[in-house]
């Protein structure tokens, strides 16, 4: 409805426009729907692909931005055989929206004949991962140096933090679920969950408890240049969700609780990364037991997963031809209580195969269906030769 309503408001415009000869209007028109769209790019996740490749005996990464906005974050780099590959280090990245970036790696060399890439934002959730075979090629295209950095020992969410300048610390005293009680008794609790419109979008939601009602309060939140409030009355218990724009420029949030008289009741602060960390299970590996296949062959691919849920996690998997049509398709979840980290599958390819096949996964809290991690690999397909040649 809020669609059709804007489309007619477009409409009654132009034709003032038109019939006045206003060029005002119009310019205003324009800026309208350049703010729309800017805004619609904010609260989407961002679409990325890319893959690896040996040109001509260097190393060179291709990657898309098909998302409108920019995207900044990171790509860490993997190379070695099949069954595993050993990372070689990370490179920022600054990706203009709708456009394919070729990036000449330095400080590396080809080898093996396998990576993996994973791509990160600058919060360090992970956004693509994909293992296949590293192809040569052998292209004169003009490509971007960028350079290869080791990767510390520290998790990947610090080595995104370091692209955005932000290298402070964790504090170890930081407790992302409770925080201090103030004196009128309310309790914050805050939890990263999925939004109601797709997986994708992401809500902070607040869980507030008081001692005694609390009526006609406001909660305020602010990182960097967002700025949100809504009206809050606490009768023991209380729930206020903020969407937050995919693009936000801080990983911390800072949120006050005052009274209708403006007397501060309760404040702290949020770190995003510590939030989403409490709660996440990521791909680790996924592995196979052959190198190639030919149609009609039983693949035995094994996922494995680290990180916790305290509500459990719904792993979804999916394989599909060159395509695009899907041949093989499971799913399994694991309760809150289970410590399952290896998954195995047992994969039938089609008689009639044409290569290369991917298998894709997703991986969901099991409680507010907000997705941890996705991905792919390919399972390379040789027609009319052996497995093993």
């Amino acid at each position: 409805m809020f669609f059709v309503i804007t489309q007619i408001c477009k409409l009654i415009l132009m034709g003032s426009a038109f019939a006045a000869g206003t060029p005002s209007v119009l310019s205003h028109l324009r800026n309208v729907e350049q703010a729309t769209l800017q805004n619609q790019a904010q609260t989407q996740r961002a679409s990325l692909n890319g893959w690896l490749e040996n040109n001509g005996g260097r190393l060179r990464l291709v990657v898309s931005n098909n998302s409108p906005g920019e995207f900044r974050g990171i790509a860490r780099i993997s190379l070695g055989g099949s069954e595993e590959q050993k990372e070689i280090g990370f490179v920022s990245l600054t990706l203009p929206g709708q456009e394919i970036s070729l990036l000449q790696i330095t400080g590396a060399t080809p080898s093996g004949d396998h990576y993996a890439l994973a791509i990160y934002d600058q919060r360090g959730v992970r956004l693509f991962f994909r293992i296949a075979p590293l192809r040569s090629t052998s292209d004169p295209t003009p490509a971007t140096s960028i350079a290869l950095r080791p990767v510390q020992p520290s998790a990947a969410k610090s080595a995104a933090n370091s692209s955005t300048g932000n290298s402070s610390p964790i504090p170890a005293s930081t407790n992302a679920v409770e925080f201090a009680k103030v004196a009128t008794g309310i309790q914050v609790k805050a939890r990263v969950l999925a939004g109601n419109e797709s997986n994708e979008s992401i809500i902070l939601s607040f869980e507030l408890r008081a001692q005694r009602p609390i009526s006609y309060a406001t909660l305020s939140i602010s990182a960097a240049k967002l700025k949100d409030q809504k009206p809050v009355s606490i009768n023991l218990h209380s729930q206020v969700d903020f969407k937050l724009p995919e693009s936000l420029e801080s990983n911390t949030v800072n949120y006050t609780i005052t009274s209708k008289e403006g007397t501060l009741l309760a404040k702290g602060e949020l770190d995003l990364n510590v939030l989403m960390a409490e709660d996440s299970v990521t791909v680790k590996d996924i592995r196979l037991d052959r190198q190639s296949y030919q149609p009609g062959e039983t693949v035995r691919l094994t996922v494995l997963t680290e990180g916790t849920a305290r509500a459990g996690f719904r792993l979804e998997v999916s394989v599909r031809d060159a395509q695009s049509q899907t041949i093989f398709s499971d799913q399994k979840t694991i309760g809150a209580d289970e410590t399952a980290g290896s998954f195995d599958f047992l994969i039938t390819l089609p008689g009639k195969l044409s290569a290369p096949a991917i298998f894709e996964f997703r991986i969901l809290d099991a409680e507010t269906g907000l997705m941890f991690d996705s991905g792919e690999r390919e399972i390379s397909i040789v027609v009319g030769k052996s497995p093993n040649q």
